[in-house]
């Protein structure tokens, strides 16, 4: 968190993150990358 982001903000960023792999992912391969491709606004 050296970038100033709050514990909350950390948190809604790994929700976000969460949600996109749940709806998107269909194999663990699939997940890993959609997280390794992730980047937030």
């Amino acid at each position: 968190m050296d970038d100033g982001m709050t514990g909350t903000e950390f948190r809604v960023l790994f929700e976000m993150l969460a949600q996109l792999v749940e709806c998107k992912a269909k194999t663990v391969q699939e997940a890993v990358e959609i997280i390794r491709q992730f980047k937030p606004e």
